[in-house]
């Protein structure tokens, strides 16, 4: 059985042990959650506790199991070894599993023990507690091993609750508490500083972001141009003070490290929890730099960042990427890929065949593609290409006069269409007054929650609380109108879109733009295209359903009906 190169250095080679010894054992090692930094010495500790009983006992250690950086006490957490060494206890290729304590087994209570020990009373199979001095085959051994497992567990509840409420106060007072983001430095006061190398690392992220570049083109720069991740800077960092390291498994940039350091509050200086900016109880972000000057970017930059990424890249909520974009934030190279799809809701992609030295271009379901069952949809780009493009054009020209000429200039279905433009092609314009919106929206919440805790639910009627309360509301009030202010401030240049209300200019100005401004101009209109299975030489209307946005479709009725 393979063991840890530090444990086989201590102890020598499998087994351990006197080979005369007739009982077998294993020993179980744990370590609590702990940053990928720290090395699990504190195993080789247990180990020792654990041999030495074996030895007074006269038991072989012929297995040794080990769970690193793994809780006892939370449930979505898989501690394989733990499973494995309970399975040979079952299956009785061993007869004692050694445990220097019983948290260092479990700490969920006797409701997980409990089991383990109904399930060992059949096969013969004895847990051992070192420092404990329990041994589950003993006579009260039971009754003390419920007693020690619950003790743990409430510990363990204990310590959840304190740790959770020691990190919410300090993230109102703007202390940071956790291991330091990368690109700043900790003070002693809990505030933070930029770090005089990495924030110019983590600056150049924001910039080449910025710029236009992908996740995946800012991790592969870094890497060609030899600059070392975020976690090898940390492990290097723990080496130079003279502490013990685990080298992280990652050495290099990947996209997930580029996004999650663009993504993060601390690029603009803001408190953040769950990977979100943290609000104080007046409703403004909580900084957690000493000084605005010492964030790595403005707020203004990181939302421009985020936008741009997140254009390029977005996932809905159900996890499904949008069309948009290939692979890795590559630019599709077919106009109509990310918008249709199967009847089984398998998009189409583009793919092409060469036949007597000619070239065809068709979209197939990328379920048949792939080898998966499908309803093998097939069919051809250039004609499915020409009745999209048609068709969703003179829908938009269509929806547009009716909605102007019925409900006049500036109604709701040309400024759905605007906001959806300005969306697609200018990501960074509205991602200021999205953010503003949002904030509006969240303070006139907690007016409306403070409202309810003193006139419905009653927690403020004392003369302090009255006091307090109306402080809280005018706070709240204030940043309200701080906020409506800033958004009326915001410039909202609609665009000129009055080439949609002529399909015939319309398709002039969309021969002309390039594959990514035409795939935006028929997302104006279009949610998705479904293409059913049919003959090559059947008309391609009758094959094909499209799904129109909510404001175009609500016109196309309209027209309909007066058609009618």
């Amino acid at each position: 059985m393979k063991i840890r190169k530090e444990l086989l250095e201590k102890f020598g080679p499998l087994p351990w042990g006197d080979p005369d010894w007739e009982d077998e054992g294993g020993a179980y090692l744990r370590l609590s959650d702990l940053p990928t930094e720290y090395e699990a010495e504190s195993t080789i500790r247990q180990c020792e506790v654990e041999l030495g009983w074996a030895r007074s006992h006269r038991v072989r250690i012929t297995r040794v199991y080990e769970d690193l950086d793994k809780s006892a006490f939370k449930r979505n957490v898989v501690r394989e070894d733990f499973d494995r060494a309970i399975d040979d206890l079952r299956k009785r290729k061993i007869k004692y599993l050694i445990s220097a304590k019983v948290d260092r087994f479990s700490r969920r209570g006797m409701g997980q023990v409990g089991t383990i020990l109904d399930e060992l009373e059949d096969v013969g199979g004895v847990l051992v507690f070192v420092a404990d001095g329990i041994l589950s085959n003993q006579t009260f051994g039971r009754t003390a091993l419920a007693l020690l497992s619950e003790q743990a567990r409430a510990e363990s509840k204990n310590t959840q609750w304190r740790v959770g409420i020691w990190h919410e106060s300090n993230r109102k007072k703007g202390r940071w508490t956790a291991e330091r983001p990368f690109g700043y430095v900790k003070q002693a006061d809990g505030m933070l500083k930029r770090h005089p190398e990495e924030w110019l690392i983590r600056r150049q992220v924001l910039e080449d972001a910025l710029a236009g570049k992908t996740l995946r083109e800012i991790a592969i720069g870094f890497n060609e141009q030899g600059v070392e991740s975020p976690e090898m800077w940390k492990y290097r960092e723990r080496l130079a003070a003279g502490k013990a390291a685990k080298k992280p498994g990652a050495t290099t940039w990947s996209t997930s490290t580029v996004s999650y350091l663009l993504h993060s509050p601390t690029m603009a200086g803001l408190y953040s929890h769950g990977r979100q900016p943290v609000r104080g109880e007046d409703g403004e972000y909580i900084m957690v730099v000493a000084d605005e000057g010492e964030a790595i970017a403005t707020f203004a930059e990181w939302e421009r960042a985020k936008a741009i990424i997140n254009k390029r890249v977005k996932h809905r909520q159900t996890g499904r990427r949008r069309g948009q974009r290939t692979g890795a934030g590559r630019p599709s190279s077919f106009l109509l890929v990310g918008l249709s799809f199967c009847p089984e809701d398998g998009r189409l992609v583009g793919v092409n065949r060469t036949v007597g030295g000619k070239e065809y271009f068709y979209y197939r379901c990328w379920r048949g593609t792939s080898g998966h069952e499908c309803t093998r949809v097939s069919v051809s780009m250039r004609k499915l290409n020409e009745h999209v493009v048609a068709t969703a054009l003179e829908a938009t020209a269509a929806a547009l006069s009716i909605a102007h000429d019925e409900l006049g200039p500036g109604n709701h279905v040309e400024n759905s269409i605007a906001e959806v433009w300005i969306e697609e092609t200018l990501p960074d314009h509205s991602a200021e007054r999205a953010n503003v919106r949002q904030q509006l929206a969240e303070v006139e919440a907690l007016i409306k929650d403070l409202e309810e805790a003193r006139y419905l639910r009653r927690e403020f009627s004392d003369p302090e609380g009255l006091k307090r309360y109306e402080l809280l509301r005018s706070r709240q009030l204030e940043q309200k109108q701080r906020l409506t202010e800033k958004l009326a401030e915001l410039p909202d240049h609609l665009p000129d879109l009055s080439f949609l209300l002529d399909p015939t200019q319309s398709r002039q100005v969309f021969n002309l733009e390039s594959l990514d401004r035409k795939r935006s101009i028929l997302r104006l209109a279009i949610e998705k295209v479904v293409v059913h299975p049919g003959d090559q030489t059947a008309p391609i209307e009758d094959r094909v359903e499209i799904t129109y946005r909510p404001e175009i479709a609500e016109m196309l009725k309209r027209i309909n009906k007066i058609a009618s």
